[in-house]
């Protein structure tokens, strides 16, 4: 079984770093919200499992059994493991934290001590904390910022204008369709909603702010932005 526990954090360092990059996100699809649910339920339940097949500690086989049904209620895209890697909601993080924290340290009265059983925690705790932070996004933005600037920039210049079939990648971000409106260059950069069929993205806003809401700034002239139904007054 030792191998299996190597696989298991393996899995939980791919997949951390996979969240932290859809984290980073201008725009967090319905299916990127899908892949990262099911992915860390099967992850957090093959921790589960492996914990509760060598552990002979009672108290730490309860902590690790609410864990495995908290991932296992993960599977439908709700629970514990999601709500601490992937939602900005306080709410949802308080829950995350109670169950996979508590976990982490009812593990210290298994005898003899398992340190590779204490990584899981740590890299998902870890990887919610950078995603909360906003780092990465920044990183992210920062980095693809000057491409974006120049191809917003190009468009009268004969740029390539994408379509839904074929965006256009400009910087590692897919742009599926560029809207222009008031001196403003809306990039469609991704979709979200129940049916993931609603655009949302960057725009690139050169002169003054844009009114009304639905707009985040990021820096400079770039704004992050959605449709009017999905945010509030």
């Amino acid at each position: 079984m030792e191998w299996f526990d190597w696989v298991v954090l393996g899995a939980t360092v791919v997949l951390a770093a996979l969240s932290v990059w859809i984290g980073s996100s201008v725009v967090r699809g319905m299916w990127d919200y899908i892949l990262v649910s099911l992915l860390w339920a099967m992850v957090g339940a093959a921790w589960s499992a492996t914990v509760l097949l060598r552990t002979t500690d009672r108290v730490a086989r309860i902590g690790v059994v609410a864990l495995l049904i908290g991932s296992l209620i993960t599977v439908m895209m709700f629970g514990p493991v999601t709500a601490l890697i992937y939602s900005d909601r306080t709410d949802w993080l308080v829950v995350g934290l109670l169950v996979i924290v508590p976990v982490g340290l009812i593990l210290v009265r298994q005898r003899p001590i398992r340190l590779v059983w204490f990584v899981a925690p740590v890299i998902v705790v870890a990887s919610a904390a950078l995603v909360l932070s906003g780092v990465p996004g920044s990183l992210r933005f920062a980095a693809a910022e000057p491409e974006l600037t120049r191809y917003v920039l190009s468009l009268d210049q004969g740029a390539e204008v994408p379509d839904y079939d074929e965006p256009v990648l400009v910087a590692g971000i897919p742009v599926f369709e560029v809207i222009r409106q008031d001196g403003q260059v809306l990039l469609v950069t991704g979709f979200i909603g129940i049916l993931g069929d609603d655009p949302a993205g960057l725009a690139y806003v050169p002169a003054g702010t844009p009114d009304g809401v639905g707009w985040e700034h990021i820096r400079g002239p770039w704004y992050g932005w959605m449709p009017l139904g999905y945010v509030s007054e």
